[in-house]
């Protein structure tokens, strides 16, 4: 395992030993040294050709959005929480193609939860237009959803924490005084500094791409753009004014009380929760950090839900 440290200022040799002790030297980027230039990858040390293999991904994606994620969803979760969403952009690709049928199980039965609970808020939709099949009512559509959301969350938590697991079984570069530890005392010096853990190409390179399409929108929330932007399922609904927006506030008292029936222990220092949102463009993920959930709740199931709609839309507006 390697450790990237990302910073969100510039720091000169006397700066960089005055905060954490260290030498500035011992810090590489592609062969830099001698300053900690903002918002580029670092490791410990002398790059090996592994190292670089992890840096040059980065290099290439959105180092300071990085940045933003990992301050956001906590620095334990980002790695796990980008390959849940490469792998969910990534299958809802292919559903759109051929190659559905091929994907792996695992990474379906996530999928299928993100589709199931997308199904169910749709159902409810139906029901509050009139539409709803025989039998369904308000309350009982309003129940699925809150089932939905809980499975989905359990879903998403166990992705996360299949992550962690092999991130705590990959073997760290160096010793862990020279490497980790070291790495840990750095980022604990400054909270400009963030630290990454990678295990391979793979991992960076899933952050790389979940870093050009997840956009930090402040108050613990993450919006994710997971490729259901084709929005020819809501055809139908158009006709039905601004529903996506009535239906996510109506929608959002039954995703509340999921939450908080659901167990929310993350993967790593932060507990994070994650639903999809219907927009005029198509679906879109939220990534919610569970204590700004926590704190907002009362305010998600009365009117500011319809205000969290507002801002998730501008920022999808400009995308």
């Amino acid at each position: 395992m390697t450790e990237i440290l990302i910073s969100s200022q510039i720091y000169n040799k006397p700066q960089f030993r005055q905060m954490c002790g260290e030498p500035l030297e011992e810090l590489h980027c592609n062969g830099q040294h001698g300053v900690m230039w903002a918002y580029r990858p670092y490791t410990i040390g002398r790059i090996t050709p592994a190292d670089g293999g992890l840096i040059a991904p980065l290099l290439c994606a959105n180092p300071k959005n990085i940045h933003a994620l990992s301050a956001t969803l906590g620095q334990d979760n980002v790695v796990g929480v980008s390959k849940v969403m490469v792998m969910l952009r990534d299958s809802t690709a292919a559903l759109a193609g051929s190659a559905a049928s091929v994907h792996a199980a695992r990474g379906n039965t996530f999928t299928a939860a993100v589709r199931h609970y997308q199904d169910t808020v749709l159902a409810y939709h139906d029901v509050m237009h009139g539409k709803g099949a025989p039998g369904v009512t308000l309350a009982s559509a309003g129940q699925a959803i809150h089932a939905a959301s809980a499975n989905l969350q359990k879903k998403f938590q166990y992705e996360l924490w299949m992550t962690s697991l092999s991130q705590k079984s990959a073997p760290s570069k160096g010793t862990a005084l020279t490497n980790s530890t070291r790495a840990m005392n750095i980022a604990r010096s400054s909270h400009h500094i963030q630290k990454l853990q990678l295990t391979s190409v793979t991992q960076a390179t899933a952050l790389a791409r979940f870093s050009k399409y997840g956009k930090v929108l402040g108050n613990g929330l993450v919006l994710v753009d997971v490729g259901s932007r084709v929005g020819n399922i809501h055809n139908e609904y158009k006709a039905d004014g601004d529903w996506e927006r009535e239906l996510f506030i109506e929608s959002s008292s039954f995703v509340a009380s999921a939450w908080a029936g659901s167990a929310t222990v993350g993967a790593g220092s932060t507990a994070l929760m994650f639903l999809t949102i219907a927009t005029p463009v198509g679906w879109v993920g939220l990534i919610v950090v569970a204590a700004a959930a926590s704190m907002g709740m009362n305010y998600m199931v009365k009117e500011r839900s319809g205000g969290w709609y507002d801002k998730i839309m501008e920022k999808v507006n400009s995308w």
